[in-house]
């Protein structure tokens, strides 16, 4: 079965230069409208871009890198920077794979579009595992109601089939996304699932996005979305347990030690912080213990080497990867310049920070939280640009709603704010503004991609966190009311690593009950905003860390 919809035909005829492109295109569309009730201040053929959206998995902003490693090592990264607008601070909205997806592809927040956990596989749909409604908006929807023929490449991890394993190309077929082919990718820690290794799904996915752009024409009517998803560098999970487990001729990354390991990576700088003793919430100690279980422990400092830098080189893995769709992008006469690349993460990877946290559940690090974002194309940036401006995942549909010129917006519901003003400055030469001054991330994964649940991490850990320009101020808390909630409190500019948590009351030296009072106000808000408020009643003053069992408590706050 495929999807198909009524497209009015337009005529999308391309002249372009920098100028029209910022008037013509997107947002930059939108300021072209002058006296849109007129049919002469129209510009008669809109000049809606192609959007090709390249997604990985588990990547973050370089952080604990050597200067330049990442412009020495990974050219197609850089090949994108040199022609795009970097946002230096643009960050998740949701942890882990499934919820940020989520949100990224529906400008909702997990509380609206119910995607909450990590999809497990095996076994039957599960109404403790909600996918993604069918029937909600999403991407693929907004970008067809503008007259886009919108295409999806690799990995998925927002539904599954009706066994409980992968979906088929019809089942996301009805979301709107054409194209889409089985196998997934990167949705667990099975090895036949990898993105590089002896599956090499990642492989598959760059061929199968690189044969849609050559098989497109300059002229062509009707512009293109394609998503193109990685699975890397989400394979670091194989780490220490199937990295190179055996498969027939085949050993998986094995094949690369210890070229692999030899990335000129050292560990990071807070890798020996003790957690507890250092004020942090609970959950944060109690996640090393599932860790070392569930993924195996890192015995040794040579083992904890091997790690950071076996994450470096999946960077340079996929790097190849993005290379291929690159390439076959600019095989075709003057697609590039007409399209618009959007370079993104769905989340970070902590890398032994924080006492050799991994992953990025049960914590609102910078490592878990600052993602890759880059807007990139040759006329809009013929010069690299960077911006401290804050954004975020759940921004891009917003921003895309005016780039593609949709047609109504009031039919959408946008969570997040729209970068054009950001990228329009900063294609024009002049200094981005800032567009939001918080940004909010959310965590309800507790049973952190467990199939059967895990009980090592305690209530309370799910976590609702603002990030502002100086300020990060997290809340920890139990859905049942239960555990007492807990909190961090940092300060960016004095303490970028994190190691200060200014909301413990019982880090005499650190504690600072007005700055905590003030970000507690400002999380109440923005969670009231946008309807994220936990239907537990929240104290109106930060206790310390440590919960003790309670009452389940009546009533709900902030709804």
């Amino acid at each position: 079965m495929t999807v198909q919809q009524a497209v009015p035909r337009r005529d999308t005829t391309w002249n372009v230069n920098r100028r029209t492109f910022l008037v013509g295109a997107g947002a930059l569309l939108a300021a072209g409208l002058v006296g849109a009730g007129t049919s002469a201040a129209r510009p008669r053929t809109p000049q809606r871009p192609n959007i090709l959206i390249i997604m990985t998995d588990q990547e973050r902003q370089p952080m604990h890198w050597p200067a330049d490693w990442a412009r020495n090592n990974l050219p197609n990264r850089q090949r994108l920077a040199d022609t795009g607008l970097t946002f230096t601070r643009s960050f998740c909205n949701a942890a882990m794979c499934s919820p940020s997806r989520s949100t990224f592809f529906t400008g909702l927040y997990p509380a609206q579009h119910g995607v909450v956990s990590t999809l497990t596989e095996g076994g039957t749909l599960s109404p403790t595992e909600p996918v993604l409604p069918v029937d909600g908006q999403n991407m693929a929807k907004m970008l067809l109601s503008a007259g886009y023929d919108v295409h999806y490449r690799g990995k998925w991890h927002m539904s599954k089939g009706a066994d409980g394993g992968d979906p088929s190309p019809e089942d996301i077929a009805r979301y709107g996304f054409a194209g889409w082919e089985p196998p997934e990718a990167g949705q667990d820690t099975a090895p036949e699932n990898f993105g590089g290794g002896c599956a090499d799904r990642d492989g598959k996915i760059a061929s199968d996005a690189a044969e849609f752009l050559r098989s497109r024409s300059a002229s062509d009517d009707r512009p293109f979305a394609l998503i193109v998803s990685f699975a890397n560098p989400h394979d670091i999970l194989s780490y220490p347990k199937t990295w190179d487990q055996v498969d027939g001729d085949c050993n998986n990354y094995g094949a690369f030690a210890p070229e692999a390991f030899e990335q000129g990576i050292d560990l990071p700088p807070t890798i020996d912080e003790d957690l507890l003793r250092n004020f942090k919430p609970t959950a944060q100690a109690e996640l090393l213990l599932l860790l070392a279980g569930a993924l195996g422990p890192l015995v040794g400092p040579e083992a904890a080497r091997q790690y950071v830098n076996l994450y470096a080189y999946m960077h340079k893995v996929v790097d190849q990867h993005i290379g291929t769709v690159l390439d076959a992008l600019e095989s075709v006469s003057g697609m590039r310049e007409r399209t618009v690349v959007f370079r993104v993460a769905d989340h970070g990877e902590m890398g032994l920070s924080h006492g050799g946290l991994r992953q990025k559940a049960f914590n609102a690090y910078e490592e878990t939280l600052n993602v890759p974002l880059v807007v990139s194309n040759p006329v809009m940036f013929p010069r690299p640009v960077s911006t401290d401006a804050l954004a975020s995942l759940i921004d891009v549909m917003p921003t895309l709603a005016t780039m593609a010129a949709v047609p109504d917006r009031s039919a959408w519901t946008f969570k997040g704010v729209d970068l054009t003003p950001v990228i329009e400055g900063a294609s024009s030469g002049a200094t981005p503004p800032q567009v939001q001054d918080t940004v909010l991330f959310t965590f309800d994964d507790e049973n952190a991609a467990a199939a059967n649940g895990q009980t090592t991490v305690k209530q309370p850990n799910h976590i609702r966190a603002v990030r502002q320009d100086r300020w990060k101020y997290a809340m920890y808390f139990d859905p049942s009311g239960r555990a007492l909630p807990q909190f961090e409190l940092y300060d960016l500019h004095d303490d970028p690593l994190e190691t200060r948590n200014r909301a413990n009351p019982l880090d005499l030296a650190n504690f600072d009950p007005v700055q905590v009072a003030t970000m507690h106000a400002v999380l109440m808000d923005v969670m009231a905003r946008t309807g994220t408020t936990p239907t537990v009643p929240i104290p109106q003053f930060p206790v310390p860390s440590g919960s003790a069992d309670l009452p389940v408590p009546s009533g709900s706050a902030g709804r």
